[in-house]
């Protein structure tokens, strides 16, 4: 059964173009395809099932139709896009039954990379970490949803490369998009002044700077606990979105005799 709610980004290192001769560096056109594609299936611009028209890409980004399938084979391997046989490509599903899965896999996951980063991070991992860490602070304060869904993956993923398994890393960051949309609809229900929400949001940043802090001391037993915590988190989020009801909102009369 289908979410309701749901039916209705950018890369931290994007692969450099080589050039070829004069003109458009090659690949830049796929990779412009990908990313912005990528930003409106992350931003739930473009729901879950949403039927994808080849055409319509080739027309507004000016290519042809070799840049616009690769940058959806590649959508396609971070499972953000469905190419089914004899069909047009569409955006991948996001079901009810697929969220605990999800949830369950993410909270594995986060451990994993938070205790091998621990362990194997380098100083310039640190910096990066550091650096993802301060930005979603900086969305937080200015109430920048989109901007804290994407600093919030970006300052994960700097963990994951930090993890010094790329299995893991490729394993980590494909859930993180398998779960960002999920995330991206959860910040944005309530309003942005709530108590409540600002409670969550300071609780996310805490566990972030906590995160960077264990990692930097190489505190790995440390490390994937809050990694534990910070999955536990995400899911009484999801948990309470899903669960949210306006109907003692509405009061229902019985119809007049006619």
């Amino acid at each position: 059964m289908a979410i309701t709610k749901l039916s209705t980004a950018r890369a931290m290192r994007a692969p450099r173009p080589q050039r070829r001769g004069v003109g458009r560096p090659r690949g830049t056109g796929a990779q412009i395809v990908f990313e912005k594609l990528r930003e409106r299936i992350l931003s739930l611009e473009l729901a879950p099932h949403a039927d994808i028209d080849e055409l319509d890409l080739v027309k507004e980004f000016k290519v042809s139709r070799t840049p616009v399938r690769e940058a959806l084979i590649r959508l396609s391997s971070e499972g953000l896009v469905e190419l089914l046989p004899n069909k047009g490509p569409r955006v991948a599903s996001l079901d009810a039954n697929e969220v605990p899965q999800i949830l369950e896999a993410l909270e594995l996951a986060q451990r994993t990379v938070n205790h091998w980063a621990a362990e194997r991070r380098t100083e310039q991992h640190l910096r990066t970490m550091s650096e993802c860490c301060a930005e979603f602070t900086k969305a937080m304060t200015v109430d920048d949803t989109r901007a804290m869904s994407e600093t919030n993956k970006l300052f994960h993923i700097a963990i994951g490369r930090a993890c010094g398994n790329a299995l893991i890393e490729s394993w980590y960051e494909s859930l993180l998009n398998s779960s960002m949309r999920l995330a991206r609809t959860a910040y944005e229900q309530g309003p942005l002044k709530s108590a409540a929400y600002k409670q969550y949001f300071a609780k996310v940043d805490a566990e972030h700077r906590a995160m960077v802090d264990a990692i930097t001391r190489r505190d790995a037993a440390g490390a994937e606990q809050l990694g534990r915590q910070h999955a536990m988190l995400f899911r009484e989020r999801v948990v309470h979105y899903l669960s949210e009801s306006r109907a003692d909102e509405i009061t229902v009369s019985p119809p007049e005799n006619i």
